[in-house]
This record gives structure tokens, C-alpha cells and sequence, in this order.
């Protein structure tokens, strides 16, 4: 659906398939574009209207889509984190000197609560999985993170690491730096 409409998804080869507990899918190798800095303000820009339109041209199947939340949308309330998606990460072995953490989580989680429309968009929204020409998104790639949330949830999930590109090795590692 995205492809057909021009909404920076590579064509479909094959699939959806079924492999091991999940589904193959192959896509054409876009290789046109280039990675941008996303602590540019121009390209942030870019970013977040590019996000609202793969929510906007999905929109007309969001009745019949049978997406997932995404992760942190799934949690019982009683649960602080998902199961990470890395065995790099283990949260039960770094517990000792992530308590701050772990305390923020805890006043944070009463208040998370849904609320706006229901929307079907990108979950890892991020520069690194962006193609530019000159500032213009022309592809985008890691497509298995499609989900179904209410939209701010949505755009704040993707918030929290849009700039970030661990495909670089000179980029900027860091969120938190100054938006002027």
C-alpha cells in the first residue's frame, strides 16, 4: 500500500512468508538517498511531516489492520519495560544502579494512558532508517516496526530516538542536545 502511493516503502519482491515464529519478506534494494543528520532542524522537520504522512496514507486501512501496539503500548500495567528486543539488553542483571531509572518509570507508568485517534504508523521512525535527497525523505526502511497506537504515543515513541543513527560512526550519539 505505501509503495503504491509513493510513501517511501521499497517494493514488495516476495512474501509475506512464514519463517521460524515470524514472516519473511523481501524487498527491492533502494540505494538512492542519503543518510541526514537529524539534529538539523531542517531534516527534523522532514522527519516528523514524513511520519505524519505514513500515518495519513495508512489511515484508510486502519479499520481492517490487525497490527500490534507497539512495545511499551503492550505492557501490563504492573510491568515497567517490555522484553527487550536484543539479548544484548538485560534488564534483570542491570537492575544494581539503574533504581533512579527504575523509580522515574514507576511515577511515570499511572499516567500513561491512551488517548488520541488510532493510527497506523512507524514505530522506529528514526534518521537512521531514512534516505534524503538534498532535505526530502525518499525511503525508508526497517517496515516490520508497522504498528497500531493512538497517535501520541506513537510520536512520542518515535521521539525518543528520531536523531539517532548507530550506522554512522561520526554521528552524534545523543538526544539531548540543544534544539537552537
Amino acid at each position: 500500500h505505501l509503495t503504491q502511493h509513493g510513501c517511501f516503502a521499497p517494493p514488495v519482491l516476495a512474501g509475506p512468508e512464514p519463517l521460524g515464529r515470524g514472516h519473511l519478506l523481501i524487498e527491492e534494494q533502494v540505494t538512492r538517498g542519503e543518510t541526514r543528520d537529524a539534529h538539523e532542524p531542517i531534516i527534523r522537520a522532514a522527519i516528523a511531516r514524513s511520519l505524519y504522512t505514513v500515518s495519513a496514507t495508512l489511515a484508510p486501512l486502519l479499520t481492517s489492520s490487525t497490527l500490534e501496539p507497539h512495545l511499551l503500548a503492550l505492557l501490563p500495567p504492573d510491568k515497567l519495560w517490555p522484553k527487550p528486543h536484543s539479548k544484548l539488553f538485560d534488564f534483570e542483571a542491570t537492575l544494581a544502579g539503574a533504581e533512579e531509572i527504575d523509580a522515574l518509570a514507576r511515577l511515570a507508568r499511572p499516567h500513561m494512558l491512551p488517548v488520541g485517534q488510532l493510527v497506523l504508523g512507524h514505530s522506529d521512525w528514526r534518521a537512521e532508517h531514512l534516505r534524503f535527497e538534498g532535505e526530502r525523505p525518499v525511503a525508508a526502511f526497517d517496515w516490520d516496526s508497522l504498528c497500531k497506537s493512538h497517535e501520541p504515543e506513537l510520536v512520542g515513541f518515535s521521539a525518543h530516538a528520531f536523531c539517532a543513527d548507530w550506522s554512522r560512526a561520526n554521528a552524534p550519539r545523543s538526544t539531548l542536545r540543544s534544539w537552537k
